[in-house]
């Protein structure tokens, strides 16, 4: 999992956090942490630990150019009041449209 230091659109990787570092956080209750990292699943307990309610990232790798669009539909469907599942079968279905792929070539 890699920490960023900068403002948005400039962002440079600072550091590299390791499980027990993110173990260490005190991550409020109720909280949900989203990755776009494909590689990071296997830091979700170390986040659940430190006090997340949920760890969303995905199983596979999906293009820079479309992870604006996976949190902003992802995001936007939270909003409007979708469970995580539905967010999550949201974001699926909308980055599978634009890369053209077969829905089950996807990861959910």
């Amino acid at each position: 999992m890699l920490k960023w230091t900068g403002p948005i659109g400039q962002r440079e990787v600072a550091d590299t956090l390791t499980g027990a570092e993110i173990r260490q956080m005190s991550i409020s209750q109720n909280k949900l942490v989203v990755s776009g990292a494909c590689e990071s699943s296997s830091l979700a307990q170390d986040f659940i630990l430190a006090g997340a309610k949920a760890y969303v990232s995905p199983k596979f790798e999906i293009p820079r150019a479309y992870l604006g669009l996976m949190f902003k539909t992802f995001y936007a469907a939270l909003q409007s009041g979708a469970t995580t599942e539905a967010a999550l079968a949201q974001r699926t279905s909308r980055i599978t449209l634009q890369l053209g792929l077969p829905t089950r070539n996807m990861p959910a």
